[in-house]
């Protein structure tokens, strides 16, 4: 039997929910560089939040699968690169977003305009700080959230754990065909 995990339909669906899921992650992120308030950072986490939960309803769409519903390794490669996809596709966005909103990203502006009520010890002198922060949360914590997501939904949605099959991906990989 051939490995569906790596097929061009499965390829799509990656693309699919993980653009779905960057789409949801940077609409509380531009929200909180319109606002440009240090009260609205919480928005990044809710929309780290919404990331997880596209990541989890993928995961979940996995489970009822005939082929992905036998191995929780093929279901954990399908949830981890849907989250790889989502997390390229929502850095993308983040420094979209970012250009947008502070175009001159390079120079040095008052601090004042670049986030309100900031406390002193994490604001920065120069936007381009502000961005390193947010990349730094969009990398590291949706690529954690969507991996803790699809390995719970993997093993929790499994019915029969006792009977996993291993997944041969030395047979079917397009280099070794």
């Amino acid at each position: 039997m051939k490995n569906p995990v790596f097929n061009r339909q499965h390829i799509r669906e990656y693309f699919s929910y993980g653009f779905l899921a960057a789409l949801l992650y940077s609409i509380p992120v531009i929200f909180f560089l319109s606002q440009k308030k240090y009260e609205d950072f919480y928005y990044i986490y809710i929309g780290i939040g919404l990331f997880m939960f596209t990541i989890f309803f993928y995961a979940l769409r996995l489970v009822n699968r005939p082929y992905d519903r036998k191995s929780a390794v093929s279901m954990l490669i399908a949830g981890n690169l849907a989250t790889l996809a989502g997390v390229a596709i929502a850095s993308l966005m983040v420094i979209g977003s970012f250009f947008f909103f502070f175009p001159d990203i390079f120079t040095v502006t008052p601090t004042d305009s670049l986030i309100h009520d900031a406390p002193s010890t994490i604001q920065p002198e120069r936007p381009s700080g502000l961005l390193f922060m947010m990349m730094v949360l969009t990398i590291f914590a949706n690529t954690s959230v969507g991996s803790f997501v699809s390995v719970v939904t993997a093993y929790v949605g499994k019915r029969n754990q006792t009977r996993d099959k291993a997944v041969s991906l030395d047979k079917h990989l397009p280099a070794n065909v």
